[in-house]
């Protein structure tokens, strides 16, 4: 599946992005979509850094940093 987005990330500035993952990244099972990964691996493979933000401790967040 293509990001209806693709063609307007290509025009921004390389940007840090944090996104809350808790009621924003994650869906009511707590699980990171496909559709998510996917647009966020696309984000990371043209420069832009993700920072998951969460009051989570750090290794609790590793798995979704994996899925990434």
């Amino acid at each position: 599946m293509r990001s209806p987005f693709r063609g307007l990330f290509l025009l921004m500035n390389k940007q840090l992005i944090a996104i809350d993952i808790d009621g924003t990244l994650l869906n009511d099972r707590l699980e990171m979509t496909p559709y998510t990964r996917e647009i966020l691996r696309e984000l990371i493979a043209q420069g832009h850094v993700i920072i998951l933000a969460s009051g989570r401790p750090y290794r609790s967040l590793a798995p979704f940093y994996e899925a990434i």
